[in-house]
């Protein structure tokens, strides 16, 4: 969402803005009101809104285990270089449910949202060689709204603030295998997208006016991103997952109804290098556990005109999994053809609260089920987690989602590699 340092120094508009920002950040940890659509921990100096980790809905089932999970039936969302090792043309889509319970020192409020999550379609051109594809994620989310009651000596206000959006990430794949132990992707995203605020200030009081000011920002840009992938024995995979830091614009909207001022400018956002690596283990040719670890460093990494922000921390999250895969016969009960999943996972938020880092766990659990042949599958998740700390962040979160995805497969072509 909106920050302090998107303001347009020394305009009116600009110091009227920061002033009911500083009210409006800093009176989060006193007495107000909160409707939220998205994590509160977006609501800081600098921040677009909340990052999304963009897990499919088999690794939430596993806890966000997944960019070493191999099985050439499936669509893996989060290493690309497992691609071309697909039987199949694949399409995966995920949808999401989340409720939010969100807690402070004064109050608590529940708030849900229905969201589709992303979506990929992979092509496997050469068997086991070639693979392209095309992919939508959601990257950032913004959907709050605050309202903070100042009860003054002469002048009651009520100051609000909303801010709505998302930035998406589009991307095209292209997946190479150098045989079966070793394979490399690379991806070109481009982003996109339009957060919304809207600042009021209500005076309770003849004589006073009450301020109302818009801003949109659009953000736009490319980033481009390594994928690898290494089988280095019967049983044991590794991944490695690099996004590299991107340049991105910012072109801020700026619009005050009470002195009709309007200002347009441009501003340049550095997102940070990421880094994710995974280790997976296959035992009983049917069960497959194994670790995700996920680092960006937000804290040096990201800017916005070349200024390092502040309140923000190096996020990062790791993710512990079990799968038992279906029974490789081809005549067996229904049951015996389900995906069961479990996982658990911790980390740490990319943004401080109250000067002190925010910190992340919970549990999913998860079943694949087949529909029409092994490549068709609807899978299903649901994950508990708790972030944040009363006392220490003063504010917490309980997060429960239901996730549902559709896997669908069919031999569009696939060219022997002679």
């Amino acid at each position: 969402m909106n920050t302090l340092k998107f303001l347009i120094p020394g305009s009116d508009v600009g110091k009227t803005m920061q002033k009911t920002l500083i009210q409006l950040l800093i009176l989060i940890s006193l007495s107000f009101q909160i409707y939220a659509g998205t994590s509160i921990f977006g609501l800081a100096p600098g921040s677009l809104g909340t990052v999304n980790m963009n897990s499919s809905t088999a690794a939430i089932g596993r806890g966000g285990f997944e960019v070493a999970y191999f099985d050439t039936l499936s669509l893996n969302n989060a290493n690309y270089a497992q691609w071309p090792f697909l039987t199949q043309t694949t399409i995966n889509l995920n949808m999401a449910y989340e409720q939010l319970s969100t807690e402070t020192n004064s109050q608590s409020t529940v708030s849900s949202s229905g969201n589709f999550n992303g979506g990929h379609l992979a092509i496997p051109v050469i068997d086991k060689k070639l693979a392209f594809g095309i992919g939508l994620l959601p990257a950032i989310s913004s959907d709050q709204a605050i309202a903070v009651e100042n009860v003054g000596v002469s002048v009651n206000v009520v100051e609000t603030l909303k801010s709505t959006g998302n930035i998406s990430e589009g991307s095209f794949i292209a997946s190479y295998a150098y045989d079966d132990n070793i394979s490399i992707a690379g991806v070109v995203s481009y982003n996109f997208g339009l957060i919304e605020d809207k600042i009021t200030v209500d005076y309770d009081t003849p004589g006073y006016l009450d301020i109302i000011i818009f801003n949109k920002y659009k953000i736009y840009g490319s980033s481009f991103a390594l994928h690898s992938f290494f089988k280095l024995s019967d049983n044991i995979y590794s991944g490695l997952r690099l996004k590299f830091p991107a340049e991105l614009t910012m072109k801020t909207e700026q619009n005050s109804v009470n002195s009709n001022e309007y200002v347009i400018e441009s501003r340049k956002i550095n997102l940070p290098l990421k880094i994710s690596y995974g280790l997976a283990y296959l035992f009983d040719n049917q069960y497959i556990t194994g670790l995700d670890i996920d680092y960006q460093s937000w804290k040096s990494g990201y800017k916005i005109d070349g200024v390092t922000q502040k309140s923000f921390e190096n996020g990062y999250r790791v993710s512990l999994g079990l799968e038992k895969m279906p029974s490789g016969r081809r005549f067996v009960p229904y049951l015996q053809r389900i995906y069961y999943r479990g996982g658990l996972y911790f980390g740490q938020l990319n943004i401080q609260s109250n000067n002190k880092s925010v910190f992340e766990y919970g549990v999913g659990l998860g079943v694949g089920l087949p529909i029409l042949s092994p490549n068709d599958r609807i899978d299903l998740a649901i994950q508990y987690g708790k972030r944040g700390d009363l006392s220490k962040n003063l504010a917490s979160e309980n997060i429960f989602k239901f996730n549902i995805s559709i896997t669908a497969g069919s031999l569009w072509f696939v060219r022997e590699d002679n």
